[in-house]
């Protein structure tokens, strides 16, 4: 099975997007995530063994942390995602973003 892009992992879950740019702020632990995110447990841990997969996310057992990588996508994150709301505020909601793998995506749905 192939897996998806990295972007396309990321921009298909605004949670897993949201955990990513709340781990750029430090490490956190699973009570702390599920607080911040606004989630029940087993969504959330879905989506951190998603980011895990992809080597952006790592758990020591008590604490999630971005791995290097992590580190480097959720830096270039926040401009990326400024540029894309600007898009969208020039295109109109759900034109600016398609996902290759779902062109019925938006970022914002």
């Amino acid at each position: 099975m192939k897996k998806e892009s990295l972007l396309d992992v990321l921009l298909e879950s605004e949670m897993r997007l949201d955990s990513l740019l709340a781990l750029k702020e430090g490490p956190r632990d699973l009570e702390m995530l599920l607080r911040d995110m606004n989630a029940d447990e087993e969504t959330l841990l879905f989506h951190m063994n998603t980011l895990q997969e992809y080597y952006l996310v790592s758990d020591n057992g008590e604490r999630y942390g971005l791995t290097t990588i992590g580190e480097v996508i959720a830096d270039e994150m926040m401009p990326l995602l400024e540029h894309l709301d600007e898009l969208e505020k020039t295109l109109g909601p759900g034109e600016g973003f398609k996902s290759p793998s779902n062109p019925g995506y938006s970022l914002r749905t």
